[in-house]
């Protein structure tokens, strides 16, 4: 709920193993690296790895990148 009104202004990185070529204006790519532009939510999620099933790792890694990381309240950032 928090990331959906920044949506459009995240942005997602991942490694490029060099095979990754797909036909969608959110994605971008170069020899080291591939972005992913906006807020990758599950629906998206899922609709990617279906349209395009041979990069189900990459979609896997930078979907990975949106999730909350719980801690402890127990420690104090300063």
């Amino acid at each position: 709920m928090i990331l959906l009104p920044y949506g459009n202004g995240i942005i997602s990185r991942t490694y490029n193993d060099g095979n990754f070529k797909i036909d969608d204006s959110r994605f971008s790519w170069d020899t080291y690296s591939i972005v992913f532009q906006g807020f990758m939510n599950s629906k998206t999620f899922a609709q990617l790895q279906a349209k395009y099933p041979y990069y189900q790792e990459v979609f896997q890694l930078l979907y990975q990148n949106y999730q909350v990381v719980p801690c402890s309240s127990s420690f104090r950032f300063k």
